[in-house]
């Protein structure tokens, strides 16, 4: 995982051990979720890592599910249109 050590298109969680980890909800398969590292990008104008996380797999009241649920059936624009909403109304 030496690539993605530095990568910002993936949400690296520190655990309650110490240790670096990446949430494998971000992973379809091998490959990072269509869409995942711009919703990275915009989330984290606002909040932190930690905060990134809770926005990601909580459930949203405008969609069915959460906003990784929607990443996963290919509903990037809503994704990308809430987090925008979220970063500006948080900044």
């Amino acid at each position: 995982m030496t690539e993605t050590a530095t990568d910002p298109g993936l949400l690296r969680i520190r655990s309650s051990e110490g240790q670096h980890v990446y949430p494998i909800f971000q992973f379809d398969s091998a490959h990072p979720l269509p869409g995942l590292a711009k919703t990275l990008e915009i989330l984290r104008q606002a909040t932190s890592d930690v905060g990134v996380l809770a926005w990601l797999t909580g459930i949203h009241p405008h969609l069915e599910g959460t906003p990784v649920d929607a990443l996963r059936a290919g509903d990037i624009d809503t994704v990308l249109a809430l987090a925008t909403r979220f970063a500006n109304h948080n900044r």
